[in-house]
């Protein structure tokens, strides 16, 4: 692996990633609208079909402000009509672009580690957890937020706050998790050793600003739509949740096993065994940002963006909706856990480059067809067999 240039390393790993997302999510290209959202939000979205812009930027729907992302299936309407294939297509295109993006991401931040950059890009490409967010026409909001919130990334690390700041909107206008964006930008500071001084935090003004005033009108727009209004029976009930949503995720991140469309309140009878495993991961992230030195700065950092990006969704807050957890949520956060998770096994793989290799395929192999046989987002499946 050494005889070889990093770049054309990295070349290698762009198109290795590629053909694993074309073979993974071709099958999805086949597929219809899903009966859960694509009819509120698509198909019988009139401001949609008849492309009225100013109600698509100044209208809640499903309760949810995702004005770029209607836009984005008002043009394709306009274009090509309801045509599923096309939807289903521009899904896969913007996960394609956000895994190459991820792993271009990672291996500018690792200091050219190629092993936590390969990890890192085929698992975002391929984990079972993200086919919701792919192959689900409806979470278009997920994949396109995610496309500006990775732009938004690489602008600020090189250093072009102007176009950062511009793809940070886009990335809100597309989907509310973006919000958490302005603290990652300090993560990246945190990463690269820079001192948070006064200019620092200084250039980041307009983003935290801006997530201050968007936050608010966010909730309130959900809590009208929805107009539930429903509170905790229980002070204790939101925190609990938020600790059975980290378990949750992190237990599914490791071994996504019995994964599912929709997880109702009966869900939060998490196995014992995912609450073994989740604590055993978050264990080692201590420990090893502990004791490896050369490495600490990156595990806590990928760890801290994990819980970052994940925090807008741990059910601290509630707006009637009866989610407890959902795959899609995941989406963005996972990426951190994969850098955590990648200089550790990076640690002890450094120097076995053919334990290294074997490890990269035994979870393409092993992840590629749990994630190609998935088919929670088929129409053509029942409810039943959905929720089961």
């Amino acid at each position: 692996m050494t005889s070889i240039k990093p770049s054309h390393l990295l070349k290698i790993i762009l198109v290795i990633v590629t053909g694993l997302v074309i073979l993974v999510y071709a099958y999805a290209l086949g597929h219809g609208f899903v009966n859960f959202d694509d009819q509120e939000i698509l198909i019988n979205n009139t401001d949609v079909l008849r492309f009225r812009l100013s109600r698509i930027f100044f209208h809640s729907s499903a309760s949810d402000y995702i004005p770029l992302t209607l836009l984005s299936f008002a043009i394709e309407n306009a274009l090509f009509g309801l045509n599923p294939f096309v939807f289903h297509f521009d899904n896969i295109l913007l996960h394609l672009l956000n895994s190459l993006l991820v792993t271009l991401l990672i291996y500018r931040i690792s200091s050219k580690n190629l092993f936590v950059t390969c990890l890192s890009g085929i698992l975002f490409a391929i984990h079972p957890m993200h086919v919701e967010s792919v192959a689900w026409v409806t979470e278009r909001k997920d994949v396109l937020c995610t496309f500006f919130f990775l732009i938004c990334c690489h602008m600020y690390l090189s250093k072009r706050l102007r176009l950062c700041f511009l793809f940070f909107i886009f990335a809100l206008l597309s989907k509310a998790l973006a919000v958490t964006l302005p603290a990652v930008l300090i993560l990246f500071d945190y990463l690269n050793n820079r001192k948070l001084s006064w200019p620092t935090w200084l250039e980041k003004a307009p983003f935290f600003l801006t997530s201050v005033i968007y936050l608010p009108t966010y909730i309130y727009i959900a809590h009208e739509t929805t107009g539930s209004g429903r509170r905790p029976t229980s002070l204790w009930l939101p925190l609990i949740d938020g600790f059975n949503s980290v378990v949750h995720y992190t237990a599914k991140l490791i071994v996504p096993t019995k994964l599912a469309a929709y997880y109702g309140r009966e869900a939060v009878n998490i196995p014992i065994t995912d609450y073994i495993l989740a604590i055993a991961i978050i264990a080692i992230l201590l420990v090893c940002a502990k004791l490896m030195k050369e490495w600490r700065r990156h595990i806590i950092f990928g760890a801290t963006f994990y819980i970052l990006t994940l925090s807008p969704v741990l059910r601290f807050l509630s707006f009637g909706s009866d989610f407890i957890f959902a795959d899609r949520y995941v989406y963005i956060p996972s990426i951190g856990l994969f850098y955590s998770l990648g200089f550790i096994l990076s640690g002890y793989f450094s120097k076995n480059h053919k334990m290294a290799i074997a490890v990269l395929v035994l979870i393409t192999v092993v992840f590629s067809p749990m994630a190609n046989s998935l088919e929670r987002c088929s129409f053509e499946i029942s409810w039943h067999k959905l929720c089961a």
